[in-house]
């Protein structure tokens, strides 16, 4: 058993509304393909929906820090 396959695959996004403010996408463990689901529509258009005039990243009171996908 490797040490690398207990340890999570983490990955750093930033977005237009939080310049300066990465996001860490942390794949919990079994998750083998994170970087599929980082790329996939889904995940895309739900960032995009908290970015959104009605989003909750809209006005900049909150940030997103962390993305934990499973």
């Amino acid at each position: 058993m490797s040490s690398e396959s207990s340890q999570p695959l983490t990955h750093s996004l930033t977005l237009p509304t939080q310049l300066g403010q990465p996001i860490q996408i942390i794949a919990a463990p079994g998750v083998s393909d994170s970087q599929t689901a980082i790329e996939s529509s889904l995940f895309k258009q739900w960032l995009k929906s908290l970015e959104s005039e009605n989003g909750i990243l809209a006005t900049g009171s909150f940030l997103l820090k962390q993305v934990l996908v499973q």
